[in-house]
């Protein structure tokens, strides 16, 4: 016997992110050759490796299971544009 009315189930939420299309995309991009990346992190976590890659390095070289892609993928990018100016943007 059903007592009023049902609503439907809600969907479950797993961890990931929902961007709006209108949200503003974190990157990392050259001043000089104007090449970015969009590691999928947020723009203070790229503010954090930027100013901290020799950190990460460090982590990364003791390290048995790797760093987060975006870290990687960041470090990376770091790596290849090092003697430029590099900005954080969102």
């Amino acid at each position: 016997k059903r007592l009023g009315k049902q609503t439907p189930s809600r969907k479950r939420r797993g961890l990931f992110v929902i961007r709006r299309n209108d949200a503003p995309v974190p990157r990392l991009r050259c001043d000089e050759c104007d090449r970015e990346i969009s590691p999928l992190t947020t723009r203070s976590n790229l503010r954090w490796i930027k100013d901290r890659a020799h950190l990460a390095r460090e982590v990364l070289r003791h390290s048995n299971d790797g760093l987060d892609s975006w870290m990687m993928e960041s470090l990376a990018f770091l790596e290849e544009h090092g003697e430029h100016g590099v900005s954080v943007l969102a």
